[in-house]
């Protein structure tokens, strides 16, 4: 455990590479965020997984809504590895391509119009710089009690994994 503390000290908010942790509360990172999100074309085959773009957008849609409040709170932990584990999963060491299961509640959304959809995920990114500061937010079923900046470092973190599923 002291090795764990040492380690997140020392890193101080940065990734593996030395580079700050990218956020949605940041406007340069949402906005290029928010480009890469534009590129994305709808008959694009996945280099991983099995998603379609536009599930793969749904899917973000309801991570989002779930991140923002909008959707019903799951207070449930799920079981797995020891919480400061999983603090390391969410914030540095890399995630599975294509083999991690989700929550149900996270493929509730089901795809309508390309266009409009992909306007409500960048409106849902927008949202989170608009949160106040003390506000609670959800519980997250695997990463546990997270404040809005860890909320919007996994935001940021969950799309990137998925646009460059993509390759954007």
């Amino acid at each position: 455990y002291i090795c764990y503390v040492f380690f997140l000290t020392q890193i101080n908010q940065k990734n593996g590479k030395g580079k700050k942790m990218k956020t949605l509360l940041k406007t340069n990172d949402l906005n290029n965020m928010i480009e890469r999100v534009k590129k994305l074309d709808p008959n694009t085959k996945p280099l991983f997984g099995s998603f379609t773009p536009h599930e793969m957008i749904c899917h973000l849609m309801d991570q989002m809504n779930y991140g923002l409040g909008n959707k019903k709170e799951d207070t449930e932990k799920v079981p797995g590895p020891p919480m400061f584990v999983r603090k390391l999963v969410r914030l540095y060491l890399p995630w599975p391509k294509g083999k991690a299961q989700t929550y149900p509640s996270m493929l509730e959304t089901k795809p309508k119009e390309w266009d409009n959809d992909i306007e409500t995920l960048i409106n849902l990114m927008k949202e989170f710089q608009n949160i106040p500061d003390q506000q609670k937010l959800n519980f997250h079923p695997f990463f546990g009690s997270l404040n809005k900046k860890d909320w919007a470092q996994l935001a940021h973190r969950h799309n990137d994994h998925h646009l460059s599923q993509f390759g954007v």
